[in-house]
């Protein structure tokens, strides 16, 4: 029985940890969202692949607009 309650607390644990990843994902997604915009704001280009926040970061190089 006491297998089964360290089971469950460690579970819980690994749950809660993947929680606080998620929300960690989702404030950094939009602080990149948020600084994409202040980018372009200030001229600067964002390319295209870049601007998908759904695919993966290539090599996150940002070019200048001269």
């Amino acid at each position: 029985m006491a297998d089964f309650e360290a089971e469950r607390a460690k579970r819980a644990e690994v749950e809660k940890e993947q929680e606080d990843l998620l929300v960690l994902l989702d404030e950094l997604s939009g602080k990149r969202t948020r600084d994409k915009q202040r980018m372009r704001e200030q001229g600067m280009e964002v390319s295209e692949d870049e601007d998908d926040d759904e695919g993966e970061e290539e090599d996150g190089e940002v070019e200048e607009e001269n």
